[in-house]
C-alpha cells in the first residue's frame, strides 16, 4: 500500500492515476476512519508544495504515502481484533 501510495503522487506515476485509486479501495475501512486527517493532511500537503519554488511534489508524496501507511496499519488491527474476537470462546452472551 505504501508503494502504491508513493507511486500515485510522483511527478510522472508508474500506474498513471490507478496507483491512488487502488490505494484507496484497498485500504477502504482505514481511509473511512482516517479521513479527516487525510483531508487535513493532504490539504496542508498541497498549500505546502504550492508555497514552494518549482511546485515539487515530494511534499504530497511523503504526506499522503504516511497516511496510507497509517491506512494499512489501522485494517491490519481491525482484522486482528475481528479474528481474536471470533477465535475466543463465548464468554456466556
Amino acid at each position: 500500500m505504501t508503494l502504491l501510495g508513493c507511486d500515485a503522487f510522483r511527478s510522472q506515476p508508474l500506474l498513471g492515476g490507478w496507483g491512488e485509486v487502488a490505494a484507496f479501495a484497498l485500504l477502504l475501512p482505514g481511509v473511512v476512519v482516517l479521513l479527516p486527517g487525510i483531508y487535513l493532511g493532504g490539504a496542508i500537503a498541497w498549500q505546502l508544495r504550492d508555497s514552494m519554488d518549482g511546485h515539487p511534489m515530494w511534499p504530497v508524496t511523503i504526506v499522503f504515502t504516511a497516511l496510507f501507511f497509517v491506512a494499512a496499519m489501522t485494517n491490519g488491527l481491525l482484522v486482528s481484533s475481528i479474528w481474536t474476537y471470533r477465535r475466543s470462546p463465548a464468554t456466556g452472551r
